[in-house]
Parts: structure tokens; sequence; C-alpha cells
């Protein structure tokens, strides 16, 4: 083990130093010795009488050693400090040119009795404060001591005086003691480095680091032993809690991997309680877990490690549960002895030797199913550090619970993302377009992966014949742009002959000459989505027709037609019919598409059930689903007619008014059977609402209030709102459903245009209100806007806002306007927590690597159009950094990343992007600066740092950084050449000695 670094010099007998080492270097101010100059000891005592120096030295020569204490010296620059000099003479037969040794120890400011010894400061004034002592051969007595040797000990001088050296040591170590003295005196051991355990005043027990000096005569003699002393009780301390505290964060990661890994609930368990015993240093730990707030009902039950006394679940779990008994989570008893309490199990723990205890509850949103219990058998384990990892490894226990408890619901989450349409494919840049990977999943298409990349099949041969020719025509536009990414749509065929509409999102690889090298993309099926736009259009028109009071034959005609062009795969006509004669017959309202012989069967149908689709639907008032015409006997009179014309399948759903009366039947006919999914018949049952509300309008007006009630109710069905807006009296009417979005109570009082524009953010409304005006100018067929809209709660919801003018006068001036209002906050919160996990680096909330080289990217592309601009790079690495790792533990590291991110966003723009590139190295962009500016901020970033020293568990953690800077240059290829410049200043700074900042010139 090595001596104490302290200033030790080599004096001769007249006061000369012949040499000293770097810690005497370093407080005295000067280089001593390495170059031939002489310096005296007496320069250094400022305001010492001179003859204390020759007293000390006649001392030494006289006893071998001499200490003085509270030494007034100064430092070669002038500055004055206080020391306590402990002089060596070694007696040599040689002569010896320099026989005397100094050893100086500055003295530290008390910190007061051991009592205070928690202070956050003790373990940083314990490693640098030194105790000093001479030992007499004879009996081990005093020869002498410094105050710093006392408040270690913490005995009065007087009881100090009156002790021996082997009164302070711990009776385990005062026999190796005494046989290192024997080898000392015998000449045999003349330096000792080692730590001891030795009694303080009260019986404090003091862990020290001793360095012991035999100082011997000519003949071998020991004259007396130097002692020099460290406390290291609190840094062993401070130490123990570090280790603590890694054995639990290594206990929550290994927790996260053992959640992760979706093992069953029993066996994660029972893991999780081996592991906070083996792993987290816990003495014992049980976890019991019950029906939702039903401890009666004890689902699971696991434990390990020792004997922790009675263990009764049911018990501990009625201590959270809403009543008299509930308590604060978690709850902590650091000392089982002083405040047991009235807790379950507690004394019986107590008894058992456990002296802490720790428990979380486990669940969620309120709801209270379990504990998470742990023992120690020392006090004062869980510390508020502690407490938090735990809390966070309960939470992610709590997580994995709900998850695995709704295993049922997650695995058919898991088939659905399975079996989402999503193929990741490579083509290779030739004619036709051949594949050179596709993934397996293409399966799902009917083809084999083998099959399309055998290249016997060009890609493009796939893809539906109208559809070629375009997409080969944007590809080449592309390509031509170099255009790294973008989006197409087609239509691709599968091995069963559907076409699927395919939505292709291309990433482009080009090489030096421009050429391209590969194209990859990623293909969704969105044929489903297609399909519903393509409603919603339908939809909208007849919605248009409605709002414009058009002829009912028309309305009819639209919603029949809107049926057969949504569905490609399986071809399906719409009939409507319509009740007469007192509503004993059906008669043909509209069927376009339908065969001439089968609209003939349909023009004029008796209404009785049993007897085909429409009239059963009629004469029952129910859905009826005719999923395989050829198997129903109702159909058999017709049956030669539904074949020849290619009818398989029929659906029908009568059309009911208000009152409940039948006013017609709304039948789609398919040419492959089946029956409809949940989303056809919401489709077929809307079409018939819309259907009533045209019929019931042209049949009665005075049930137009009913008819907007239901249309509403058609638009609402999905939980929008629904507006419509008179613009010739400015008058607004907001259905209910709009109150309810904006948390405001029925009837608010919103009647115009202005009292929702009044409650939309202000960074939205000046965009609202013009993508408003371009539509009621007639310059987008639509409106449709997202916006931010202040609740009647005071909070901020996103809106997605929809209209379109559905009534003009002859100079094209807008009259009326209809519309809705949907909420699609949550859909953009989980848009931000993708952008910000896709983005931001998850310790220090900087740009994280792929972030920070984008933005660099596109502050390049900016260069390069405007030439006259300037930009500067910064890359920073924090000097020393894995020493402080090394040295107080990583969450201590973690500390000083965050420490240092923060001072970087406070001391940059709005316009710099700072990130995080490495593990402590981190780079920032400047736009619009020039090296001389980045350089101005790269050292007013360096002193603020060296300035602000962080604080972690008591200690005192110095930070330093050095910066390297580049100027962004125009000709860059791209970002990775400009954090090479900065990477080599950056270099140069480390060698120059760190915390410093330096500038790549051109030229290196």
């Amino acid at each position: 083990m090595a001596t104490l670094p302290l200033a030790r010099l080599r004096v001769d007998r007249v006061g000369d130093i012949h040499a000293a080492n770097e810690t005497a270097a370093d407080l005295l101010g000067a280089q001593i010795g390495g170059d031939g100059t002489m310096a005296r000891v007496a320069d250094f005592f400022a305001g010492e009488d001179p003859g204390v120096l020759d007293h000390l030295l006649e001392e030494a020569r006289g006893q071998g050693g001499s200490l003085a204490r509270d030494l007034h010296l100064k430092d070669a620059g002038g500055r004055a400090f206080r020391a306590d000099l402990l002089v060596l003479h070694a007696s040599r037969k040689d002569p010896d040119p320099a026989p005397f040794l100094f050893i100086l120890a500055e003295r530290m400011p008390s910190l007061g009795s051991p009592g205070d010894g928690e202070t956050t400061l003790r373990h940083f004034y314990d490693l640098h404060a030194v105790g000093m002592a001479l030992i007499s051969p004879e009996g081990r007595a005093w020869l002498g001591f410094n105050e710093r040797f006392r408040e270690i000990l913490g005995y009065s001088r007087e009881d100090l005086e009156g002790m021996a050296w082997g009164d302070l040591l711990h009776p385990h170590e005062r026999a190796a003691d005494g046989h290192l003295f024997q080898r000392m005196c015998a000449g045999e051991d003349a330096i000792h480095v080692g730590e001891r355990v030795l009694l303080g005043a009260g019986g404090r027990t003091i862990h020290a680091h001793l360095e012991r000096r035999a100082v011997c005569a000519t003949d071998g003699t020991l004259r007396c032993c130097a002692v020099i002393l460290r406390d290291m009780t609190h840094l062993r301390q401070f130490m123990r809690r570090t280790q603590r505290l890694r054995r639990v964060e290594q206990l929550l990661g290994q927790v996260n991997q053992a959640i992760v890994r979706e093992v069953g609930l029993r066996e994660l368990l029972h893991r999780i309680c081996h592991m906070a015993v083996e792993v987290g240093g816990f003495s014992a730990c049980w976890i019991g877990l019950w029906e939702a707030m039903d401890v009666r009902s004890l689902r699971l039950f696991a434990r390990a490690g020792a004997d922790v006394g009675d263990v009764d679940p049911q018990a501990s779990a009625g201590e959270w549960l809403p009543g008299d008994g509930q308590r604060e989570n978690p709850l902590v008893l650091n000392d089982l002895e002083v405040d047991s309490g009235d807790l379950s199990e507690t004394r019986a723990a107590a008894q058992a030797g456990q002296r802490a205890l720790a428990r979380f509850t486990l669940g969620r949103r309120g709801a209270v199913t379990g504990t998470l219990n742990l023992f120690a058998d020392e006090p004062g384990v869980f510390s508020e550090q502690v407490k938090a990892l735990l809390r966070e490894m309960a939470g992610n226990l709590s997580l994995a619970v709900d998850r695995i408890t709704a295993a049922e619901a997650l695995e058919t989450a898991r088939k659905v993302v399975e079996s989402s349409p999503v193929v990741v494919c490579r083509w290779i840049p030739r004619p036709g377009w051949p594949l050179e990977y596709i993934s397996a999943n293409v399966a799902r298409w009917g083809y084999s992966a083998a099959e399309l990349v055998s290249r016997e099949r060009p890609f493009m041969e796939l893809m539906h014949p109208r559809d070629r020719g375009r997409v080969e025509r944007e590809l080449h536009n592309h390509i031509r742009h170099r255009r790294r990414r973008f989006r197409r749509e087609y239509r691709l065929g599968t091995a069963r002959g559907d076409w699927l509409w395919i939505e292709d999102y291309s990433c482009a690889t080009y090489g030096p000459d421009g050429g391209l090298l590969a194209l990859e993309g990623v293909l969704s099926d969105i044929t489903e989505r297609r399909r519903h736009e393509r409603r919603e259009v339908a939809r909208n028109r007849v919605l248009s027709l409605l709002a414009h009071g058009a002829d009912l034959q028309l309305i009819l005609e639209a919603l029949a037609e809107g049926v057969q062009e949504v569905e490609e795969p399986i071809a399906q006509r719409c009939a409507i019919l319509l009740t007469e004669e007192g509503g004993a017959f059906l008669r043909l309202a509209v069927a376009p598409g339908l065969p001439p012989g089968f609209r003939s069967c349909l023009q004029r149908i008796r209404i009785r059930p049993g007897v085909g689709g429409c009239a059963r639907a009629a004469a029952t008032r129910q859905t009826v689903i005719s999923h395989d015409i050829a198997r129903d006997p109702a159909w058999a009179k017709v049956l030669d007619v539904t074949r020849e014309a290619g009818v398989a399948a029929c659906w029908a759903v009568p059309i009911l008014a208000s009152t409940g009366e039948v006013l017609g039947v709304s039948a789609i006919f398919r040419a492959v059977a089946g029956a409809p999914d949940e989303g056809e018949m919401r489709q077929i049952q809307d079409k018939a609402n819309l259907a009533a509300i045209a019929i019931e309008r042209t049949r009665d007006s005075q049930s137009l209030r009913e008819n907007a009630e239901r249309w509403r109710f058609a638009i609402e069905g999905a939980g929008d709102g629904v507006w419509d807006w008179d613009l010739s009296s400015d008058r607004v009417l907001y259905s209910r459903r709009c109150d309810e979005i904006l948390e405001l109570p029925q009837g608010s009082g919103m009647s115009r245009v202005k009292d929702w524009v009044a409650r939309v953010h202000p960074e939205d409304q000046a965009p609202l209100e013009a993508a408003l005006d371009a539509h009621l100018q007639g310059q987008s067929p639509h409106y449709v806007f997202e916006h931010r809209v202040r609740t009647g709660e005071g909070a901020w919801k996103w809106i997605l806002a929809r209209g379109l003018v559905v009534r003009r006068d002859a100079h094209g001036r807008p009259l009326r306007m209809v519309g809705t209002v949907a909420d699609i906050s949550e859909r953009k919160r989980l848009e931000e927590e993708l952008r910000a996990l896709a983005t931001t680096d998850y310790l220090t909330g900087l740009a994280n690597r792929r972030h920070f080289l984008a933005r660099v990217s596109e502050e390049l592309a900016r260069l390069s159009r405007h030439s006259d601009n300037e930009a500067a790079v910064l890359m920073l690495d924090l000097d020393h950094f894995k020493s402080v790792n090394d040295r107080y533990g990583h969450s201590a590291g973690d500390a000083v990343l965050r420490h240092f991110a923060g001072l970087l966003r406070e001391g940059l723009r709005r316009i710099d992007l700072p990130g995080r590139v490495g593990g402590e190295e981190f780079a920032v962009l400047l736009p619009d600066a020039g090296i001389q500016d980045a350089q101005k901020m790269a050292e007013r970033l360096r002193a603020r740092l060296a300035q602000h020293p962080v604080a972690v568990e008591g200690a005192c953690i110095p930070v330093t950084v050095s910066i390297g800077i580049t100027r962004l240059r125009p000709e860059d290829p791209s970002p990775d050449e400009a954090l090479q410049r900065a990477d080599t200043a950056l270099y140069r700074a480390k060698s120059s000695g760190r915390d410093c900042v330096r500038v790549f010139e051109r030229g290196g």
C-alpha cells in the first residue's frame, strides 16, 4: 500500500532543501531541486521566529524526530497558510548530505466534535486532514502529537497524553501491532503502511490509514517511531452506501430484464424475491398479490431469504386499502427496534434479527393489488436514493403484473400486430425492378420470399397495369432529383388474384457519381384505409346532397352508387326499395349496376315473411342476412335468376322511420357468398339511416328537426361534434357533443365563430383563420385543420376540424357551411412521445446522435444555398469522467452528465442545438455563428462549469471540460467531416492539459 500523499522534503543540516516530491512543490508553489536550484526551509517560514527551525532540527537530532504544530508558512507566491511539521533525522554511518525528512500537513479548519461527523463534507475533510504523532520506544508513549491526531480520536489532550499507543488499538489488533513494533525496534521494518482499527473516545470505532516510520540510530536501535494517521471511517461509510446503492441499481436492472423476458407471473415473482436477496443484498423479500381490492382472495405469494417471522399478506394488504388503516406509499421503518409500532409482522421481524423494513404497494390507477416487502439486518438501509430506485422497481413490477394478468388481451394484440400488412423489401435498379430481398411475411399475400427473389418475376409485373406507367414516371422523377426518401401508392396483385392498395415508403441510396445503387421500401397494405376513404367520400356526397335539399331520387342513387364504388375485391351492387300501397308492397327505387333480368324481379315485391331477403326484412323489421342464396330455401323460386345475375349473397336492412314505420329496404347483393363483419354491418345500417332521413324529409316536411337529429347522430356516431354555420347571420349551431369535447355545460352560449376562435391557442389562431378563409374563397375543396382549443377546465385539447361550404349564392359567396370536430389529443400525445423517443437522449434530455447529425445535415444544406451564412460545430468531452465513475459510482456519473447538460442548455441561444453523441462526449451546433462567437460561448461554458462543481451524496465533484471548435463548411459532404475536425481540435485541447478550448484551423 502506498504512503500517504503528503508534502515531503529532504533537508540538510543548515536548512537547505535538496529534494521535494510533487505534493511539496504544489503546496510551496516552487519547483525545488529539479534543475540544480537550492531553496531554504526558512524562506517559507513567514511569521515564525527564525529560531523555531533551529530548535526543530536540534530536537530531531536529539531524539530522532520533532513535531511542530500550527506553523505560519507562506508559499513561493506569497500565499499564507498554516501547517503541522514532522521532522525526522536519519542517522547513518555513511555521511548523508540531507539527513532530515520534513513532512508537512496543511491544517484544515476544524469541523467540530465527532457528533458533527454526518455533515456532507465530513468524508472530504477526513481525506485531507492528517494526524501526526511521535512515539517513544519505551512503552510506546507519546513524544508529541498534533491537534488533528487528537480530533480524530476524540480524546481531550489531557486524556490522550495519559495514554500510550497500545491503549488506542482495538483488542483484535494489539497482538499484530505489537509484533510489528518489535520488528521496527529490531530494525527489520523501516516503514509500514496499512490500516488499523482504533478505539476513540466513548468506545467509538475508527478505521484509520496509518503510515509508520522507524527512526533508528547508527547502530540500528529505534530512537522513535513517527505515526501519520488519516481517518477513513466516514469514507468507508460513504463507500458502503455507494456499494449498497449500486447493488440496488443492479437489482433494478436485472428485475427489468426479467420483466422483459415475459416469464409467467409466478416464476417472475419468485425470481424477483431471489434477486432481491442475492443481487440487492437484502436479507429477505416477499411479494403478495391478491384480487383487486379484495385481500381475502390471495392470488400469488413468493418469498426468499432469511426468516422474518410470521408473514401475513392479508394483514399487510389491509394497511393500504381505503379506510382508517390507509398508509403512505412506501412505508419504511429504518429501525425496527425503535419504531416498530403496531404494524403487522414488525415485532416478529425484529425478533428474527431484522433491523429495517420497506413495503411498497403494487397496482395501477389507484387500485392496490399487492405489496413488495424488503427486509435488512442493519438499520438505515433504505435511504432516499434507495427508496427512489425501489419505488421505480415496484412501479415496473406493477406494470408487469398488469401486462401478464392481461395475457389474453396482449396475445390478441400480438396477433393483430403480426397480421399487420407491413412488408420490407429491397429492389435492384434494373428494368422491371427485380427484388434483391423481401421479408418472409409476404406469404400473407400468397407469395414465398424465395419465389419473388428468384428474379423470374420482376416486381413491376405484380403491379396493376393501370398503375405501372404512373409509378415508373414518379420513380424516375424522384431519382432524377436525387431524393432519398419518398412515398408512393399503387395496387399490387396477390397470388389469389386480389388487388391490394399498397403504401410504399422508399429510401434510395446513391453512389458518389449520383447513380442509384439500391432502393429499399416498407410496404403497407392500405386497402381497408382506401375503402374507408372512398366510403367517406361517398358519405360526404350524400350529406352534401341532404344539406342542399336535393331530390330524393338523386340522394338514393348516390347512396347506391357509393356501395359499388368502394368495394373492389368482391363485386357488389346496392338496391333501395320503397314501400307503397299502405306498406303492403316494395317498389324498386334505384339499383345501379344490377342486370336487367334481376332488376325486373325487384320491381314490385309483396311484403311477407319467408320469401327472399328484402320482403323478409320489411316484414320482420329486422336485418336479414342470406350469406349463401344457393342454400337458402327462401330464395328457391328465383334461384335461376340469381345465378344468371351472378348474385351469391344478399344483406337486406329495413329502412325505418323515427316512428318505427317501415319506409323501405336497403339491400346489398354480392357476387361471393359470405356474411358481413361488424364494420360492414355499421356501414349498411348507416346507409339505411341516411336513406330514412332522405325519405322522411321528402315525405313529411314537418319532421325536419327529427331528421336533423338523425343526421347528427349519423355523424356523431364516431364521437365527433357537429356545427352548422349560417354565414348571412353569422350564427353557428353547435351540437351537444361540441360542448362535451370542450368540457362545457350544455347550452354554453357559443353561437358565433368568434366564440370558438377565442378558445383557440394563440399560435394556432392565424393559421386556422387562413385555412378557413381559403375554403370560403373556394381556394381549397375542403376545410381541414388541426389546432389546440382551451377547455372549460382551462386545459388544452387537440381538435381536428372538418368543414364544407354546402351553399353559395349566384356570385359564389358562401351562405352556409357545415362540419365536424373530433378530439385527437390522445393521438397527438402518442405522436409527441414517439417523436421524443426518436430524437432525445434519455439521460440528459439533449438531442441524441442521430437527431443531431440530421440537424447538421440540414444546416449544411442551408449553407450550400446561402454561402454568405456561417455556422460552427463544437465537440465537448468531460475531463477525467472515468475517474468520477470509478470513485463515486455510475449514479454520480449520471448526475454529472445531467448537471453539464443543464449548464449547456442555459448557455445557448434558442436556435443552437446541443446533443449527446457518446458516453461523456457532447456536441453543439451554432447556426449563424462565426469562429470568434463560438470561442466566446465555449469559454463561457468552460468557466461556468469549472465554477459549479457537482454535489452528489455529500461529495463535491469538480468537473472540467475540453472543447474543440470547427467552422461548418458548405463543401462538407456529410456531418462526419465537420465532427472529425472538431474532434481533432478536441484532441489538441486534451493534449494541452485539458480544461481549455482549441480551434481547428484549415490545414490541421
